[in-house]
């Protein structure tokens, strides 16, 4: 029986980059073994990329990673939403996990440099680095 999971992760992949996600399979008892296909479609609407982060702050609390900021956009205006993700490596730069927020509505209106703050459980896992990347529109 084919099973219709729930994946979750960025919206939005860069080209020749690797992008993280998380696949929920709910309400299964055992497996063996999966495929797992990707597909992605083109989109007249391509995000803009070109953001800068501003002063990074970084900090463990309870478990957590924690990352906060400022993310601007000096040559796109973004109104409709945007995304700031962290992603968190290990010393053999192997992706550990992941973290995003989303913004959307009044806090781009003004254009000014949109605050953020990503907290991700850091259970067992040990952080080399951390990468931020953001995409919006």
């Amino acid at each position: 029986m084919p099973l219709t999971p729930l994946i979750t992760g960025p919206s939005t992949s860069f080209p020749g980059d690797q992008v993280p996600f998380e696949l929920t399979i709910s309400n299964i008892q055992s497996a063996a073994d999966f495929n797992l296909n990707v597909t992605a479609q083109p989109s007249n609407q391509s995000p803009y990329y070109d953001f800068q982060f501003l002063d990074i702050k970084q900090w463990t609390e309870d478990e957590s990673y924690c990352l906060a900021g400022n993310v601007d956009s000096p040559n796109s205006a973004v109104h409709d939403y945007l995304v700031i993700a962290a992603v968190l490596f290990d010393a053999q730069n192997n992706i550990v996990t992941f973290g995003d927020d989303f913004e959307s509505g009044p806090a781009l209106s003004s254009g000014a440099p949109v605050d953020f703050e990503i907290c991700i459980d850091l259970t067992a896992q040990d952080v080399a680095r951390y990468e931020l990347r953001a995409w919006g529109q």
